[in-house]
This record gives structure tokens, C-alpha cells and sequence, in this order.
């Protein structure tokens, strides 16, 4: 019995250990930045994350109007609550869904451009969901580019989220929202 335990505790310490090893982002090209203090800006206005309505099928989802809700999910109750967590000095805006006009609130634009959400996890093997974004930095009283990234998130978490597709967007958009953290506090 004593026998089971341990490996019993072996196996769900393996299981909290192995998404430790793995990267929360992989950074694929990149312009640092050029802002000579980046925590100096107070206010950030933050993009919609477009996670492409048009792909419902890819996802295995009944109708595009689905695929929708679970967008603007992930949107308000994950990218904004997120960065709102990471980011509890700050004023946030938001833009909605569509909104793709430069903004005219906050001292810093974060925009994100979703390239592709690609499904690699399965139940058998395992593996991590991916976001592909382009992270760009502006400051907007001059409307000057400050940085440009291309990355992508993974789904690295640990929860029973992670066995759902909207889990493991959520885990992805969070360290999405850690990308940004690092990059706006260079050690």
C-alpha cells in the first residue's frame, strides 16, 4: 500500500514538475525596444484579441456565433483580467472587439495581432496549445513604434483548465500577459 502512495505522489509530482520545465513563450523575432524607461508609462491602452472568428470549424466548434462568445470570453475574462492581475498599478483600457483605430487613452498602446492558434495538445501524448502574436509597443502621445515582437504563448499552466481548449487558450493568453510583463520591467 505504501508502495502506491509514493508512486501515487510521484506521478502528481511529475505532473506539477513537467509544465515548470517548459517555456510559457518563445520569442521568434524581435526590436527591442527603445523606450528609455518603460515602467514610466502610467496607462496602457491594450488591443482586442482577435483569435479569428472565422476558424469555429478548425476548432471543433457548432457555429461561428459559438466561437464568438468563447472569443469575447477570453478576451474579458482572460486577457483583460489577466493583465489587470499583472498589472495592478496601472490604468487599463480596453478596446473591443473590431476596434482597430489608434487609441486616444493611455500613455502606451499594446497592440496584438493574432497570426494563428495552433492546437497541439492531445489527450494520449499531451503536449501545449500555441498562440502566435505580433506584440507591438507604442507610445501614444507620439504615435512612435517602441517595440515590436513576434512570439508565441503555449499553454504551459497547471489546473484542470488545461484539459479544455478554452483552458489551454487561457493558460496561453495569461503568459501572453506575462510576455508583456517581462518586456515592460527589463531586469
Amino acid at each position: 500500500m505504501r508502495s502506491r502512495a509514493k508512486s501515487l505522489a510521484a506521478m502528481l509530482g511529475l505532473a506539477f514538475l513537467l509544465p515548470a520545465c517548459a517555456s510559457r513563450y518563445y520569442i521568434h523575432d524581435e526590436t527591442p525596444s527603445k523606450a528609455k524607461n518603460p515602467t514610466a508609462y502610467q496607462s496602457f491602452y491594450v488591443s482586442w484579441l482577435d483569435l479569428k472568428e472565422a476558424d469555429w470549424e478548425k476548432f471543433g466548434y457548432g457555429s461561428q456565433d459559438e466561437w464568438a462568445k468563447v472569443i469575447q470570453d477570453e478576451n474579458i475574462n482572460g486577457l483583460q483580467a489577466y493583465m489587470k492581475e499583472v498589472f495592478p498599478d496601472k490604468t487599463l483600457h480596453f478596446a473591443g472587439p473590431g476596434d482597430e483605430s489608434f487609441p486616444t487613452q493611455g500613455d502606451l498602446y499594446i497592440k496584438l495581432d493574432v497570426e494563428q492558434i495552433a492546437k497541439k495538445w492531445n489527450s494520449v501524448t499531451g503536449g501545449f496549445d500555441e498562440i502566435w502574436v505580433r506584440v507591438r509597443l507604442f507610445d501614444v502621445a507620439s504615435k512612435e513604434e517602441l517595440y515590436f515582437g513576434r512570439i508565441n504563448t503555449t499553454s504551459v499552466g497547471v489546473g484542470p483548465q488545461g484539459l479544455t481548449f478554452e483552458g489551454r487558450l487561457g493558460f496561453a493568453i495569461y503568459n501572453l500577459c506575462c510576455f508583456i510583463y517581462d518586456k515592460l520591467h527589463p531586469e
